[in-house]
């Protein structure tokens, strides 16, 4: 673990912190009880993962948020102005990771997810249509007459190779981090499922392009 750190170049503090939940790496499942909006554990895991694939189905995933958006969606959250400037500066270091192109990256992300058409979400689905134009980087929408999928929450899968080393899981306080090997080949099997009900990537394309006529479709 300390070898793995190091290669990263984690500063001390998360050094520390990480170690320090060394003794506990033979849990099947973690809450990370510290601030989620500073995103250790998150780090961490997209760090070590050579794929990560996100359902998002209610709202854009952090890494594909704009400013605007991001701000918008912290506003409705009670914090700390500094708590809210540290989790925009958090959003933006791991958006810089994203366009380095170390990784790849499926975004699933449910039609109900998709901005309306005013000026700042318009801006949005601009930012989401030049995201999946990166060669690492893929967004396919995934229709909201699947009911089949309404029940299934949103997390992020982190995978090394094609192996599931953890699933996160977010709720208002706190993130879930699993690494129960029968619970990583459920939320795998589910990443899977859900790219079968996807539109496929001009379809998606389109549904970027036109996200009311897409949500107006029965």
């Amino acid at each position: 673990m300390a070898w793995i750190l190091g290669y990263l170049r984690v500063e001390w503090a998360e050094y520390d912190r990480v170690m320090s939940l060394a003794p506990r790496a033979g849990d099947a499942n973690l809450v990370d009880q510290s601030d989620p909006q500073l995103g250790h554990l998150l780090w961490t895991y997209e760090q070590l993962s050579s794929r990560i694939v996100e359902w998002a189905p209610s709202c854009i995933p952090e890494l594909l948020q704009t400013r605007a958006y991001a701000e918008r969606a912290l506003d409705k959250i009670m914090m700390q102005d500094d708590r809210r400037d540290m989790d925009l500066l958090s959003r933006q270091v791991r958006r810089q990771a994203l366009d380095v192109g170390d990784r790849r990256y499926m975004f699933l992300i449910g039609d109900q997810a998709l901005p309306g058409m005013d000026d700042p979400h318009d801006e949005q689905v601009e930012h989401l249509g030049a995201a999946a134009q990166l060669k690492h980087v893929t967004v396919r929408i995934v229709p909201s007459t699947e009911t089949a999928l309404r029940s299934i929450g949103a997390f992020a899968l982190f995978e090394d190779r094609t192996d599931p080393i953890a699933v996160k899981l977010r709720h208002h306080h706190c993130n879930t981090y699993l690494t129960d090997r029968k619970m990583l080949s459920r939320y795998h099997a589910t990443a899977r499922d859900l790219l079968r009900r996807a539109f496929d990537e001009s379809a998606s394309t389109s549904a970027l392009s036109t996200p009311a006529l897409i949500r107006a479709t029965p």
